[in-house]
């Protein structure tokens, strides 16, 4: 047998444990994730708004939650970020500023929220890692981090435990995403551990564990409605009285000397912040305001919701990446098969192949896989009908 020589970075789902954004990363591509996690080899770091827009905000979301000033925190993380990043100073102080500016007209809006006033949080930015027993037998350890838990009385479908999660986003598809929630990939997984990982407390052993509470807000100056942009010096035009003339007579009371009228100089980063915040909180001229902004879906999710995505999506992937790891630290070359030639389970995925579940989100085939409805769908007689 063709063994490896250099032990590999990451000990595997059962010894080391996986998180949702490895298995991820997994699902992708297994070639590109067995060299990222087994063979450490990854890129240099590199600045994303996308990314760093979502940790500054998770800064002020866990400072609030814990009934801290969000200001420092926010700040602190911005000083992290011009440190890793030197060459990234002008983005990490724009981002920061939007989120400055965002954060407060959030907290705002939401304050009155009768779930806000009925709920009692259970666990904030929750730690875990909990061993999960498969149908094979094999025990993984499934880790990761949720942003809250919370228990809810009113204002929800059920009272119980509701898991809280806060995303950013650019694009906001109100539609997909409350349709999706019941079988989206990381809530679903964590509202699994949640029933069977034995991490509530005590007290909320035996509560309900009842859905989701999706929290997104939509990411400013990212396209689409009440994305602005600083506003440039105008150069005016040439004073009536004086014509420009040169030199330009400096008593003209039209242009005080300077030759033209109605220039202006360019917005000061105050002067647009300003009024990104207008936009924002709906004070400013042709403003969208929260409603553009600021989303809040609560899902009913059941046991058997649950167990299905268990058995479905869960427990197969799993089962195969414990399959997976098992084969491909076991040979120097991955594709070279096993001792018998045969390779079932790793590949590298190729472009030009476009994954249509995240792309188009939640079809008529969705439903049906959900309930069986065939409203919208059609069955096929025949195949390679374009050949």
């Amino acid at each position: 047998m063709n063994t490896r020589k250099r032990p590999p970075l990451w000990k595997g789902p059962i010894e080391d444990g996986i998180t949702f954004s490895m298995l991820s990363r997994f699902l992708t591509c297994p070639e590109r994730f067995r060299v990222a996690m087994i063979e450490g080899i990854q890129p240099k770091p590199r600045f994303s708004h996308l990314l760093e827009y979502g940790q500054l905000w998770h800064a002020c979301e866990e400072a609030h939650a814990a009934k801290k000033p969000w200001e420092p925190e926010l700040k602190k993380y911005a000083i992290d970020l011009r440190n890793k990043y030197p060459e990234n100073q002008e983005d990490v102080a724009k981002w920061y500023e939007v989120c400055k500016v965002q954060f407060p007209v959030y907290v705002k809006h939401w304050e009155k929220n009768d779930e806000i006033k009925t709920r009692t949080p259970v666990s904030q930015e929750q730690v875990f890692d909990v061993k999960y027993k498969l149908p094979s037998g094999s025990i993984v350890r499934l880790r990761g981090k949720m942003d809250a838990v919370d228990y809810i009385e009113k204002g929800v479908p059920r009272k119980g435990i509701y898991l809280h999660e806060n995303k950013t986003k650019g694009d906001v598809d109100v539609d997909s995403i409350s349709r999706q929630l019941t079988w989206d990939f990381q809530t679903m997984l964590y509202l699994t551990v949640l029933s069977y990982g034995g991490i509530l407390p005590a007290k909320y052993k035996k509560t309900p564990i009842c859905g989701i509470r999706y929290n997104v807000v939509r990411r400013p100056l990212s396209g689409g409605a009440g994305s602005i942009k600083r506003r440039e010096s105008t150069k005016g035009s040439k004073c009536g009285k004086c014509k420009e003339t040169q030199p330009a007579m400096r008593s003209c009371k039209k242009c005080g000397g300077s030759g033209r009228v109605g220039l202006k100089p360019s917005e000061t980063l105050k002067e647009y912040y300003d009024r990104l915040r207008g936009v924002i909180d709906g004070t400013g001229e042709d403003a969208p305001g929260p409603s553009a902004f600021f989303w809040r879906w609560t899902a009913s999710v059941t046991k058997t919701d649950v167990d299905r995505f268990r058995r479905e999506t869960l427990d197969p992937i799993l089962e195969r990446l414990v399959d997976w790891y098992e084969y491909v630290t076991a040979f120097k070359d991955p594709f070279a098969g096993d001792i018998n030639g045969k390779n079932r389970l790793h590949y590298r995925h190729p472009f030009g192949c476009v994954n249509s579940i995240d792309e188009y989100g939640w079809q008529e085939i969705d439903q049906y896989l959900q309930d069986g409805s065939m409203v919208g769908l059609v069955r096929r007689e025949r195949l390679f009908e374009e050949l």
